[in-house]
């Protein structure tokens, strides 16, 4: 018995023996971790800390009795407030610039998305003559954006995708959509009402009307049973548009055209003979930027309204990338008021929409008159496009006035009716 009892102390010292070993070499294997703990007090205790230490009271007194490292004291007393990670690309100013447009943008009811954003950070810096070498291209990173956005009390949501809401013929479809566009009209209409009273000569609708300069397909005659219809121009190599930005008031003023050709450079002969006032720029895509926008922005608007007293409200369907920090402040400071039109609501229209169609519809005569008569390709249409828009516009005016008046009254935007698009949804059912 008491050589079994001997055995067994034997063999439980033995196991401890190897357990220890294995703890031992499991934590020499093992990494040594240092927790970074945050911090432990409060603004207000360290207020109360640094005025005890005005009033006498040691610094290592009043670490212990506030709980605060006596380091975090010192560099508080001395003024060296440590910042911890990578200094920002952007200044304090710049940021605060670029943080007060993207509220005033949400504020006037555009939307904003991750390369929204970028898209202006970079204008904003190009526009500025600052390159930032982390940014690819001056394009800020999503870890940049997303940063800026937390300094900046901003927050991003998942956003649902939806159609324009047209009601369908099944009934369960055609409540939902009433429904959903009740609630954009509304939401479009109580911006307008925080605006306040808008006069009628100071209520502008803006738009952009792309303009082809090769005509589009056409009706001809042909036999039954012919698969391939072509119209053959031997003049007519590649497709190309110009874009033109008008801009009406409720008056049925009509402010001069904004023309925007595509094309790297400008050249002297595309810029005569067209309308009066008309102001030529040009992009790489033919389409509107922030640099032409802003273009349009001070030289039709600004130049043509900023002697007219009272509030400007301008309402149109523009990106919000469109806006930079100098058009904001300009707007601001000269009392104008954008409102974006939702393309989430379809029956919520603009009063330009019936002068696009009407504008298609003659722009297709001008241009086939010009290259029959002509026989010269898109070469040289650029020369003579400022004499066709003149035509355009000439051939247009009798009537814009009257269609313009009438397009803000059936809108319900002067006088202001929100009834009226809720009219129109109901009359489509």
């Amino acid at each position: 018995m008491i050589q079994n009892s001997n055995t067994t102390s034997l063999k439980k010292l033995n196991n401890e023996a190897l357990i220890r070993k294995k703890s031992i070499e499991i934590s020499r294997s093992k990494p040594v971790v240092t927790v970074k703990h945050n911090r432990r007090y409060t603004t207000d205790q360290l207020q109360k800390a640094l005025t005890a230490i005005k009033f006498g009271m040691p610094i290592a007194k009043a670490s212990r009795a506030y709980n605060i490292p006596a380091s975090t004291i010192r560099d508080h007393m001395k003024g060296n407030k440590r910042r911890v990670g990578r200094p920002s690309e952007l200044t304090r100013a710049e940021q605060n610039v670029i943080s007060d447009t993207f509220s005033q943008i949400l504020s006037w009811g555009y939307e904003l998305d991750y390369f929204e954003i970028r898209k202006i950070i970079k204008n904003y810096l190009d526009m500025n003559g600052k390159t930032v070498e982390r940014f690819r291209n001056n394009y800020p990173g999503r870890d940049f954006v997303t940063s800026f956005m937390t300094r900046n009390n901003l927050r991003n949501r998942q956003a649902k995708n939806t159609l324009p809401s047209r009601p369908t013929r099944k009934m369960k479809a055609i409540k939902l959509a009433i429904d959903k566009e009740c609630e954009y009209i509304s939401d479009f209409y109580l911006r307008l009402e925080a605006v306040g009273d808008i006069e009628r000569e100071n209520l502008f609708n803006f738009g952009e009307i792309i303009i082809p300069i090769d005509p589009n397909m056409r009706e001809v005659i042909y036999y039954r049973g012919t698969r391939k219809i072509e119209l053959v121009r031997d003049h007519i190599k590649n497709s190309t548009h110009v874009s033109v930005m008008v801009c009406g008031s409720a008056t049925g003023e009509w402010l001069p055209p904004f023309v925007c050709y595509k094309s790297p450079h400008l050249c002297p002969s595309w810029t005569l003979g067209g309308p009066l006032g008309t102001i030529y720029s040009n992009t790489e895509l033919g389409w509107f930027n922030m640099n032409t926008f802003q273009q349009w922005f001070e030289c039709i608007l600004l130049a043509y309204t900023k002697d007219r007293p009272g509030k400007k409200l301008v309402i149109g369907d523009s990106i919000s990338s469109h806006f930079s920090p100098h058009l904001v402040q300009l707007a601001r400071q000269n009392s104008v008021c954008f409102a974006y039109l939702s393309r989430k609501a379809f029956n919520l229209k603009q009063p330009l929409d019936h002068i696009f169609k009407s504008c298609e519809t003659a722009w297709k005569a001008i241009l086939s008159k010009y290259l029959k008569e002509t026989h010269q390709g898109n070469s040289t249409i650029m020369v003579h496009f400022p004499k066709l828009l003149n035509d355009l516009w000439n051939q247009l005016n009798p009537d814009m006035a009257n269609f313009l008046i009438n397009g803000f009254k059936a809108t319900g935007l002067y006088p202001r009716n929100s009834n009226a698009p809720l009219q129109l949804l109901h009359s489509e059912i």
